[in-house]
């Protein structure tokens, strides 16, 4: 059963595709998974936060934590299925968002079971 969340970013998603379906190929909107980016958009953004708020230079974060500047982009621009999950773990550690973690986790526990981060924080 999907969460309120999860029900309320499906209706975002399904508006998204219907106003891009005008402007994209169909074979493209077939492979893009909407509804998954727009449930992933709200931890991005806060992680991305939190990552400027330890360094604003992006270059510099990424060599200081051991990243390569395509893995962190990957979760900031929410494409979930290029996502490491073991870099998206140590990059949470890395800003100390767990918790934010957790809590994304919780609103969206069908989107992070498909791509296999429901197991991220009990690492």
């Amino acid at each position: 059963m999907k969460t309120k969340y999860e029900k309320e970013a499906a209706k975002i998603a399904k508006t998204f595709t219907q106003v891009l379906g005008f402007k994209l190929d169909k074979a493209i909107l077939k492979k893009m998974d909407a509804t998954t980016m727009v449930s992933f958009k709200p931890l991005a953004d806060l992680l991305k936060k939190k990552r400027t708020k330890i360094n604003s230079d992006f270059k510099a974060f990424c060599k200081l934590y051991g990243f390569t500047q395509h893995s962190i982009k990957y979760i900031e621009e929410c494409r979930v299925a290029n996502i490491d999950k073991g870099i998206l773990a140590k990059y949470v550690k890395a800003i100390n968002a767990e918790n934010e973690l957790k809590e994304w986790i919780s609103k969206y526990p069908n989107v992070a079971k498909k791509y296999k981060m429901d197991t991220i924080d009990k690492n």
